[in-house]
């Protein structure tokens, strides 16, 4: 598989800039050959904001561009928005080619911030009820959102379900070393990517920033692309989703981690909490 991370540049309330300076770069990456799939940040279009988050229907720009974009490079195009629907707003990532919509993932584990209601995901959005599982001619794509990385039964829940790779769209901080452990422990690659932009004030001496540093590691937690923290880039690899799948099923020592795992004394994982 053939990945691309957009790490993009996200000025609150300037949707059509965000949206057109993203398109820019999936061009750009055109130019050095078709990837398989894109990926961009979590709410790339326009998320956080002083005066709160705004949706989109799925009927809107975003979705109608980024499936034009698709339809340009042939290929498959990952990006996160802010999804409105009846019952209110999802923190959705979007999968789309050329022809039609794939799937949609609206993310699970929902950031509590109650002082600072603009960042309250908890009072924001509606909550996903479902794992990020997409089917794809080039392998099964574990998705996950921000926050959702903070709780790490989510990674291995994606591989035991068959994710060949983790597609991490983010809007926050550097979590790099995250990606790094996570990809290790779980023998999966992980592919990150992030916003940068300016600090934006949401409540009273509180700021939410964006920090670039979008990454592409390996299975043994390699990095094979890394971006700055402070510039939109592009990033490129070439991932051998088989290979990973061969060391999950036959891998050694520090590898074999899915053939000596214990799942029958695991039950405390999930049962709610005390």
């Amino acid at each position: 598989m053939k990945l691309i991370a957009i790490q993009s540049r996200l000025d609150p309330g300037a949707w059509a800039d965000n949206v057109e300076r993203a398109i820019a770069q999936v061009r750009a990456a055109f130019a050095n050959g078709k990837p398989d799939l894109v990926m961009l940040p979590e709410g790339f279009p326009d998320y956080v904001r002083p005066s709160g988050v705004k949706g989109e229907s799925m009927q809107g720009g975003t979705v109608l561009k980024m499936q034009q974009l698709a339809g340009e490079g042939d290929c498959m195009i990952l990006f996160g928005m802010i999804r409105k629907e009846e019952d209110g707003l999802h923190n959705s990532a979007i999968l789309v080619d050329r022809d039609s919509v794939l799937c949609v993932y609206d993310k699970m584990h929902l950031f509590s911030a109650r002082e600072v209601p603009q960042l309250d995901e908890q009072s924001l959005f509606v909550r996903g009820e479902s794992l990020g599982l997409f089917d794809t001619p080039s392998g099964r794509i574990g998705v996950i959102i921000c926050h959702d990385g903070t709780y790490p039964e989510i990674f291995r829940a994606l591989v035991l379900k068959g994710a060949d790779v983790i597609c991490w769209l983010m809007n926050n901080g550097n979590v790099v070393s995250w990606a790094k452990h996570h990809a290790m422990w779980n023998i999966v690659p992980i592919a990150i990517a992030n916003c940068v932009g300016p600090a934006v004030p949401v409540g009273e001496e509180v700021c939410h920033s964006m920090v670039g540093s979008s990454v592409i590691v390996d299975g043994n937690g390699a990095i094979l692309a890394e971006a700055g923290s402070q510039e939109p880039e592009i990033l490129s690899a070439e991932l051998d989703l088989s290979r990973w799948r061969e060391i999950r099923s036959n891998g050694d020592k520090m590898q074999a981690v899915y053939t000596v795992r214990r799942p029958d004394l695991y039950g405390a994982i999930t049962e709610p909490n005390r």
